[in-house]
């Protein structure tokens, strides 16, 4: 329900499983799971009432009976936590959670094990890293996520984010590359390198990027202003205000209307 944007249907899936069980692991997962729904996906996002449910979920995790249980899902569901603190704006209260997390695991759990659940936790560590201004942390972090999973395409989009903020236009792109040849199609992907062609004055790579996001998305808002931009300052006026045209149709009236560049 959720991969369908079906919120509600969620919601009641989430609500029905607590209502028949009262079981540890049937509430802990039901309370996370909607405090992602509420964090991430839903609109408004409503981070207040996530941390309400995802708290529930830190409860029950640490008073789990057995020690490697409690261990390794206190640790799932402070990395939770800390994303919506994340998204709260409490950068510095989400990154002592994450680093909490991983020395518990670190303290008592082998290198190999539970290898999935570690990177998760530094992959959100490295996205607090670029939030607060340590790029050179934050790129060592996402390079040796890189490292242990080459084929996880958001850890090469990550780092061409870093790579964006010091102005190695380059070497974002040759991360996007990457990850165009081994990861589905994403909207944010081509768009992010669109514009990053765009700043290097590669005008038609940006402009087949755009493109392609308009095949995928033809309602994207951001990428047919970018493209409007493009379009303008090649001097195709009469395209250029087609597309903005769109997009200014697109925008709620309240919204701010600016290209991403993350």
């Amino acid at each position: 329900m959720l991969g369908l944007g079906r919120l509600d249907e969620a919601e009641a899936l989430c609500s029905e499983v607590r209502q028949r069980y009262a079981q540890p692991f049937a509430h802990m997962t039901t309370s996370y799971f909607l405090a992602m729904i509420y964090t991430r996906f839903a609109e408004p996002r409503d981070h207040e009432k996530a941390i309400g449910f995802q708290n529930n979920a830190v409860v029950i995790a640490k008073s789990l009976a057995d020690e490697r249980q409690r261990l390794v899902y206190s640790g799932f569901h402070d990395n939770g936590l800390a994303l919506i603190e994340m998204h709260r704006g409490n950068l510095a209260r989400a990154l002592t959670l994450v680093d909490d997390a991983m020395a518990r695991v670190d303290a008592k759990l082998g290198a190999d094990e539970w290898v999935l659940h570690r990177s998760q936790l530094l992959y959100n560590r490295g996205r607090l890293l670029g939030a607060t201004g340590h790029d050179d942390e934050a790129y060592a972090t996402f390079t040796t996520l890189s490292e242990l999973d080459p084929h996880y395409t958001d850890y090469l989009s990550e780092r061409a984010k870093i790579s964006r903020k010091r102005g190695d236009l380059a070497a974002a792109i040759r991360d996007y590359d990457r990850a165009d040849e081994l990861g589905p199609p994403f909207v944010e992907l081509f768009h992010n390198r669109g514009s990053a062609y765009a700043e290097l004055g590669m005008v038609e790579k940006a402009r087949a990027d755009f493109d392609f996001v308009l095949d995928m998305e033809p309602d994207e808002a951001d990428t047919l202003l970018s493209r409007a931009e493009l379009l303008l300052g090649e001097g195709e006026l009469e395209a250029a205000a087609a597309d903005a045209s769109r997009a200014l149709a697109i925008f709620p009236v309240t919204r701010d209307c600016c290209a991403c560049a993350a």
